[in-house]
């Protein structure tokens, strides 16, 4: 909806929900809306890259994992992340932590939590115990270098700034403005602020309780959204208004540069030169990147 209001700021979502009841009516089709939710995501990649993420971002893979020395002379030994703030390891979400026991093998230890390994979560740092059977720490140098191999996921919010991500406990009925539980209400900010839900609905959370893992919504269908029922496990998201904004502008200089979107440009009803409007969108998202740079992102 921020992309689609940059080209026309009278456009609501129920224009764009038109498109399928009254496909003649509608002011962009399906198709429109997947190619604006792929330049999203590519403008999203290249945030993250210039500075700190402002949603979870996946470090590593199964066909690309992260290697990690182990420190230390015997067990347990300890490994050390380049990132702070790590969500909990879970093998649900792919995640996946890997141990060396030999010159060619692995062995999972995902849900051995606890037992084969601790995390310090918000430090980035690994302590890996010995293995029944498994004898000493490798004594050999490249053993040792690439001792442990995972994929984890960089989390967002909690003590670290600007942004946070959590999920719904419960379902939220349409029109209902009411106290409800988060997952892990810590991931936001606890003076609450507009919040996306089920990256669909802009609504205006009143309070964040950290204690209780609940919010509080003021007000929903904010920002040209539609009100609509919200299933448990729907993502709640915070990132500063001027983030999303610059999001937008980006991921609309985009469209017209690389998708020869020049026709859909107006402003209040009339054509607006494109020139004018992508210096202005180019330098809103420069302007806020240069705000942000001091919070590096990943590489």
């Amino acid at each position: 909806m921020d992309v689609v209001r940059r080209f026309n700021p009278q456009i609501t979502q129920s224009n764009l929900e038109s498109s399928s009841s009254n496909p003649e009516e509608a002011l962009i089709g399906h198709k429109d809306v997947d190619k604006i939710s792929a330049r999203i995501e590519g403008v999203e990649a290249k945030w993250n890259r210039s500075a700190r993420p402002m949603r979870p971002v996946r470090i590593g893979s199964r066909d690309a994992p992260v290697y990690l020395s182990a420190k230390g002379a015997g067990f347990p030994v300890h490994a050390y992340l380049d990132e702070q703030n790590i969500l909990p390891l879970d093998p649900n979400e792919g995640d996946f932590i890997e141990r060396r026991t030999g010159r060619d093998t692995w062995t999972d230890i995902t849900t051995r939590e606890g037992q084969a390994w601790v995390a310090d979560y918000r430090m980035g740092k690994l302590t890996i115990f010995r293995l029944p059977g498994h004898g000493s720490l490798p004594v050999l140098r490249n053993y040792r270098e690439r001792f442990v191999r995972l994929s984890y996921r960089l989390g967002v919010g909690g003590e670290y700034g600007t942004a946070g991500q959590t999920t719904l406990t419960s379902q939220l009925a349409q029109g209902s403005t009411t106290t409800i539980g988060v997952d892990d209400a810590s991931r936001l900010p606890p003076s609450g602020g507009v919040m996306l839900v089920d990256g669909a609905e802009y609504v205006d959370v009143a309070s964040v309780d950290h204690s209780a893992d609940e919010i509080t919504i003021r007000a929903r269908g904010v920002r040209a959204t539609s009100d609509a029922d919200r299933a448990s496990g729907s993502t709640v998201h915070y990132c500063p208004m001027d983030v999303r904004e610059a999001v937008a502008a980006k991921a609309a200089e985009e469209l017209v540069r690389f998708d020869d979107w020049t026709d859909e440009l107006v402003d209040g009803g009339r054509a607006v030169q494109a020139e004018r409007k992508l210096d202005d969108w180019e330098s809103e998202w420069t302007n806020t990147i240069a705000q942000y740079s001091d919070n590096y992102g990943y590489q």
